[in-house]
């Protein structure tokens, strides 16, 4: 499969040709549909998030979606996320100087 994508990819990257030899790997990211009454194609597209604490999560699993709504659910699992980390530190760069005086 990879390698009937390597032509498309020397197209548009010229600059950057790619042959066999040079793939040391690959991926495949997979769309899990939530098990339904039907079978896949009358599976519910809605994304479900799961996490093992709602107040700290520290593993988020996620369930169907679209494509098209990627950003929104992104913005979910941020939101998740954001419950475990520690608040963000803003710094003021007026304080530091531009250069050293040592």
């Amino acid at each position: 499969m990879i390698l009937m994508r390597l032509p498309c990819y020397n197209h548009y990257f010229p600059q950057m040709q790619c042959k066999k030899s040079d793939i040391i790997g690959t991926y495949c990211g997979l769309r899990v549909l939530p098990e339904s009454e039907g079978g896949a194609f009358a599976a519910n597209r809605e994304t479900i998030l799961r996490c093992d604490n709602e107040k700290q999560p520290t593993y988020i699993a996620i369930y169907g979606g679209k494509l098209t709504t990627y950003r929104r659910e992104s913005a979910r699992v941020v939101k998740l996320i954001g419950k475990t980390m520690p608040p963000p530190h803003l710094a003021d760069t007026r304080k530091i100087p531009l250069t050293r005086s040592d």
